[in-house]
């Protein structure tokens, strides 16, 4: 039954044209401009030019010693088409962008990041105004649907109307420092506007630190956004004139809920502390096994779904919305969550190279006496 789910999904998915990129400078860029919608790219190790893409989707998987020297921007997305790309890594001197990777979906389908590096840079990008230093962030993102996965980014993000997941990632904020023209202070990690994040797994989100002068960043600074941190930590930067909470709202409301397994130490709104389920994924290869993992309270009942992502869609009842295609979607696994333990669903992938690319979207639906009935934070695994 479940090859039967998976081979149904592969076929929906379209995944069929596979391109291998070698050689480095502009290959990437030309074989991106060239691919067809649904396409798989296989970049082997090489130093890479950038790209711009609309219109198109595609998964872009990386190997160990793929680099990235400029922008990649993504815009322009249909709501049945996702983008991925995976293991990239961009060298730790100043891109000549504002900003190093931008995400505009508009409505599109779900864009994942998985394992990629992007460092720090606190320099400032050149400007006709001498006066103003600009530190682009490292990702910026205006609405769209985005999971972020195994990815550190050194020089902040800012999300705009985005419905947001990041899943055991470390995301900072640039430290404080002189320039030309003055004292900048910490930048916060997440710069978020209207829209929702959620923030699990092991995953560190920390302002940067100020200088004596100036204020240290937030980890998050939200505006109109509902937050949800179901594990890790967020936290503020040290030092500075004044220290800030670890979510700083300014000027908008927005809503702040915690697990007990999160460590977030302040904000300037009302924090909620409650159970909520949480859900940790895995992805594989071809021929291995795909995996999804609950934590919850024990004792809840738990349902354990997996199908094609979709648009994040409330259902009655529940709290939170589901990221999963109703014309795509099996349950998995049902039981009940074990204490001290995760409730875990698998699922083999075939070895045929036609699942090369396949995205697989998860979440959990927990019912308990204290958990309520409350969907869990989705979760997507990539066959690669």
């Amino acid at each position: 039954m479940r090859w039967k789910v998976l081979a149904s999904l592969a076929a929906a998915s379209s995944l069929s044209a596979q391109i291998i990129v070698s050689g480095g400078g502009l290959a990437l860029a030309n074989a991106v401009a060239t691919a067809a919608d649904g396409a798989v790219i296989s970049v082997l190790p090489g130093t890479y030019e950038g790209f711009d893409v609309s219109g198109k989707g595609l998964t872009i998987l990386g190997s160990p010693g793929v680099f990235v020297t400029n922008h990649i921007a993504i815009s322009g997305l249909a709501s049945q088409q996702h983008f991925t790309l995976r293991e990239l890594i961009w060298p730790s001197v100043q891109i000549p962008t504002s900003i190093v990777l931008d995400v505009r979906g508009y409505g599109g389908g779900t864009i994942l990041l998985d394992r990629l590096t992007i460092p720090a840079d606190p320099s400032c990008v050149s400007t006709p105004l001498s006066s103003v230093c600009w530190r682009h962030h490292g990702l910026y993102a205006n609405n769209c649907r985005l999971v972020v996965r195994n990815t550190v980014i050194g020089s902040g993000m800012f999300l705009q109307g985005c419905e947001t997941v990041i899943d055991t990632s470390v995301i900072s904020g640039e430290d404080g420092m002189p320039w030309a023209g003055g004292v900048l202070g910490g930048r916060s990690a997440i710069t978020a506007i209207g829209g929702s994040l959620q923030i699990g797994g092991s995953s560190t989100v920390q302002g940067g630190n100020g200088w004596p002068t100036q204020v240290p960043g937030a980890g998050i600074r939200p505006e109109y956004c509902d937050i949800r941190v179901l594990s890790g930590t967020v936290a503020a930067g040290g030092g500075g004139i004044y220290q800030p909470p670890d979510i700083w709202f300014w000027p908008g409301g927005g809503t702040v809920r915690v697990t007990a397994r999160a460590v977030v130490g302040s904000a300037s709104l009302p924090i909620l502390v409650a159970p909520m389920p949480e859900l940790l994924g895995a992805s594989a290869p071809v021929g291995g096994v795909l995996s999804a993992s609950v934590v919850g309270e024990a004792g809840d009942a738990v349902f354990l779904l997996t199908g094609l992502p979709a648009n994040p869609t409330a259902i009655p009842g529940l709290t939170d919305a589901l990221w999963l295609d109703a014309n795509a979607v099996a349950l998995n696994a049902a039981g009940t969550q074990p204490a001290g333990s995760t409730f875990t669903g698998t699922l083999t992938v075939p070895g045929s190279m036609a699942f090369l690319g396949l995205r697989l979207a998860w979440q959990a639906v927990a019912i308990g006496p204290v958990t309520g009935v409350q969907a869990s934070n989705p979760v997507v695994t990539l066959v690669h």
